[in-house]
């Protein structure tokens, strides 16, 4: 199987079944601090391979493999998800959240669960869950693993990319509609690889390349940390700009609420 990537012009680091590497058909054409970062994921069983900048896929075994569909999840009311009911809507306030950036994140609500859907060109691939008396979370089983407001950030030249849907909703309600996350949390900080944990990141690659800047404001501790690290590498230094906050604050939802929106921005 290795050797029909190497046939290919695809690099294979090593025996791991899913990884990512440069991809031989575009890599080239990008800007020169961008020419190797790995956008070309690949399945060493399956011999599939896919650019999540630009879409060169396929297979490489000769066995006929049945093309993956991308789910578009139903959000709406006919379906087991409703609107946001006042018990929900008042522990969003409590977190500082803004009704205005509720709505435009249309969120939903499924038993005690608020749920955070996964936009990508206007299709739902996949939601998240927060349970409102647990404080639980919970991911779609089966859903695409993409990075949280995919839309409102594309084409835009400056990014805040954050560790969760609360600072995302944080920031929009300060007034900043340019902001992300990791859909699975930060990667533990001894995890060996952490390809799979960030493949969000991996299928959304193109809005981060055409940005100018990203902000990365991760949570402040050992965590958030490898995650900033593994972002550095993956965006390139030259165009990510560390947010830090002070001790005793562990991300921009907690900085809004102690400290106010002067503060934070």
């Amino acid at each position: 199987m290795i050797n029909k990537f190497l046939e290919l012009g695809i690099q294979v680091k090593g025996n791991k079944i899913q990884q990512t590497t440069i991809c031989p058909k575009c890599s080239h054409t990008r800007k020169p601090e961008n020419k190797k970062t790995p956008c070309l994921s690949i399945d060493l069983i399956t011999g599939k391979y896919t650019c999540h900048l630009c879409g060169w896929a396929g297979w490489v075994n000769k066995k006929k493999v049945e093309k993956e569909i991308t789910p578009n999840i139903s959000m709406s009311n006919k379906s087991k998800f409703h609107p946001l009911n006042e018990v929900a809507i008042s522990y969003l306030k409590s977190r500082g959240i803004s009704k205005e950036a509720i709505d435009l994140a249309r969120l939903k609500q499924f038993n005690d669960w608020i749920i955070f859907p996964y936009f990508k060109e206007e299709k739902v691939l996949t939601y998240k869950k927060r349970c409102i008396t647990t404080k639980q979370f919970s991911q779609k089983a089966g859903g695409t693993h993409i990075v949280y407001n995919y839309d409102r950030c594309k084409g835009q030249k400056e990014i805040i990319f954050c560790e969760g849907e609360i600072d995302c909703l944080t920031w929009e309600t300060i007034g900043y509609t340019n902001s992300t996350s990791v859909d699975q949390g930060a990667p533990n900080e001894k995890d060996k690889n952490v390809d799979k944990k960030l493949e969000c990141v991996t299928n959304c690659y193109d809005i981060f390349e055409n940005a100018e800047k990203i902000y990365l404001a991760v949570d402040n501790d050992a965590n958030g940390k490898r995650l900033e690290n593994e972002l550095i590498k993956r965006f390139g230094a030259e165009k990510c700009y560390l947010i830090r906050f002070p001790e005793g604050i562990k991300d921009s939802n907690e900085m809004f609420l102690k400290e106010g929106k002067d503060a934070l921005v």
